[in-house]
């Protein structure tokens, strides 16, 4: 009869054991998908603010070149005839071009930093190309 309860007993303890064994590697695979979810939920936000911070430089150059007939006389002259500006008006051409490329490149630098999506970042690269071809950017790299 005792040797029926120390074996009843001892089952009991590897019973309890088990499920407290059971328990913690549950609560552990549950703490990993909470932690899955926080990172994926971090990670769409932070390309959110990635993307809503490069619309609004987008919007502000646009709107600082498109809203004054004689700067947005001298981008397009920039752009694509550089070389018949003086050079006051090129030092000021300049300028804008380079708050664009610098733009441009925090952009591509979020890309590959992994915080903007390739979809993102494929919205932009027509621009980024676009730019890259143009005589003002040759200019701009001399």
């Amino acid at each position: 009869m005792t040797s029926d309860r120390f074996w009843v007993k001892a089952a009991s303890r590897l019973v309890s054991a088990t499920s407290i064994t059971i328990a913690a590697n549950v609560g552990v695979i549950i703490g990993i998908v909470f932690l899955a979810i926080e990172i994926r939920g971090n990670t769409i936000a932070t390309e959110a603010a990635s993307l809503q911070i490069a619309a609004e430089l987008d919007q502000s150059f646009l709107l600082q070149i498109g809203s004054d007939e004689k700067v947005a006389r001298l981008w397009q002259t920039y752009v694509n005839t550089p070389n018949v500006l003086t050079d006051e008006q090129r030092a000021r051409a300049e300028l804008l071009f380079a708050a664009l490329v610098r733009r441009l490149e925090s952009i591509l630098l979020q890309y590959e930093l992994g915080a903007l999506s390739e979809d993102g970042w494929k919205a932009r690269q027509r621009l980024f190309e676009g730019i890259a071809n143009t005589p003002g950017y040759a200019v701009y790299r001399e």
